[in-house]
């Protein structure tokens, strides 16, 4: 009786049948949408960091200063030397959120708490 090394043929059919049905697989969402959110509508300028929160809001930190997107608009947040509970500087360089959902925004002047 000679000595065989090669695998049954059951095992090459179904490795077959498995690399030819793999071609007709389709990715979950076949076709992206992309929205384009413009400076018209209060989309900020020079971006430095993107955070999506645990509600859904992004946040956009920038140069000029820490903004919220809602889905409909932009609410600015930036520095104000009479507001004491503003942002300590508008050049923000970094945005964390937390476990507890404290979102922490990072400067050159130091971090802040929000």
């Amino acid at each position: 009786m000679p000595c065989s090394t090669s695998l049954p043929k059951s095992v090459l059919l179904t490795a077959l049948a498995l690399v030819l049905l793999s071609g007709l697989a389709h990715p979950q969402q076949q076709d992206l949408i992309f929205e384009r959110l413009s400076v018209e509508q209060g989309m900020p300028t020079n971006v430095t960091c993107i955070l999506q929160d645990r509600t859904g809001y992004l946040w956009f930190g920038t140069y000029y200063g820490l903004y919220r997107h809602d889905g409909y608009g932009f609410v600015p947040h930036r520095h104000d030397v009479n507001d004491t509970s503003s942002i300590r500087d508008n050049a923000v360089t970094a945005l964390y959120e937390d476990r507890s959902g404290v979102l922490w925004v990072g400067s050159k002047l130091g971090l802040d708490r929000y």
